[in-house]
C-alpha cells in the first residue's frame, strides 16, 4: 500500500461529488486494494495448504497416494504430525511400531560401553567428554577410554 493515499485525496477534492476525476481515482484505488487483498488471501491459502501437506508427509503419509487422498482431504483433527500419524494408523493407512528406532544388539552393546564409560568418568570426577572431543585421532580416543577403565573389545 502506498503512502500517497493522503496526498492523492485532499479535502478539497471531496467537496464536489460530481467531480468524475476524483471518483475515477477512488474507484481505481479501491480496485487496486481489492486486488492486493485477494492476492494476500490467495498467498495465505497456498501457504496453509503447503504447511498441511508437509505435516502429512512428516506423519508418514503421501498426500498424493490414492489410498490416502480421501483421508488427507477429510482430516479435520489436530494439525500435528503425531495426531495425524495416530489417526492414519487407526484408519489402517500406516503401521506404527512401538519403537520408532530399532536398535541392533551391536548398537545396544556399544551404547552400554559408552554408558559404562560415562559412569566411570563421573565416579572419578574427570570430564572425559571434553577430553574425547579434544582428541586429535582415534588412537587418542581409545587411549582415553582405556584410561577410564571402560571395557573395550579389541578388533
Amino acid at each position: 500500500m502506498s503512502d500517497d493515499f493522503d496526498t492523492d485525496y485532499d479535502d478539497e477534492s471531496f467537496d464536489d461529488p460530481d467531480d468524475s476525476g476524483t471518483v475515477q481515482k477512488m474507484r481505481s484505488r479501491i480496485k487496486s486494494l481489492e486486488k492486493q487483498a485477494k492476492a494476500s488471501v490467495d498467498a495465505t491459502e497456498r501457504a496453509n495448504q503447503a504447511e498441511r501437506k508437509a505435516l502429512f508427509y512428516e506423519a508418514g503419509l503421501d498426500p498424493n497416494d490414492p489410498k490416502a487422498k480421501y483421508f488427507v482431504k477429510g482430516y479435520d483433527g489436530e494439525m500435528t504430525a503425531e495426531e495425524i500419524r495416530a489417526e492414519a494408523a487407526e484408519a489402517g493407512l500406516i503401521t506404527v511400531t512401538e519403537s520408532s528406532e530399532s536398535v541392533s544388539t551391536d548398537e545396544q552393546a556399544a551404547l552400554g560401553r559408552v554408558n559404562n564409560t560415562a559412569g566411570s568418568a563421573e565416579s572419578t570426577g574427570e570430564d572425559f567428554a571434553s577430553k574425547i572431543s579434544l582428541a586429535a585421532n582415534e588412537a587418542e580416543v581409545m587411549a582415553l577410554l582405556r584410561q577410564s577403565g571402560a571395557p573395550l573389545s579389541e578388533e
